[in-house]
């Protein structure tokens, strides 16, 4: 877990389902607006308890981590951070998408 004043991030559990879903569901429009449209079955507690045990899986395979972002004061899920697509070995490194 990382804090910082107001935040901190920390890997999904599965209790946090329900947050998830409440995430998705308040922000459905916006995050539509940026990603593809997703199916009703997607705002469930059943699909949004397996994703987080494919975050489980894919961070014990060092593929992927996703993490919750929460307040401090309240505990409550604001929004999430991911890392994807890692490698290891020789090409591992970070890169920017924007100029410096």
């Amino acid at each position: 877990m990382k804090k910082g004043k107001s935040i901190y991030i920390r890997t999904f559990q599965p209790a946090d389902a329900r947050a998830l879903l409440a995430l998705q569901e308040e922000n459905r429009t916006f995050f539509e607006r940026a990603s593809m449209p997703r199916k009703d079955v997607f705002y469930t507690m059943d699909r949004q308890l397996e994703k987080v045990k494919e975050y489980e899986e894919r961070s014990r395979e060092d593929q992927e981590y996703n993490f919750g972002i929460f307040t401090i004061e309240s505990d409550r899920l604001v929004g999430t951070i991911n890392l994807f697509q890692v490698m290891r070995g020789p090409l591992q490194s970070a890169f920017r998408l924007f100029p410096r």
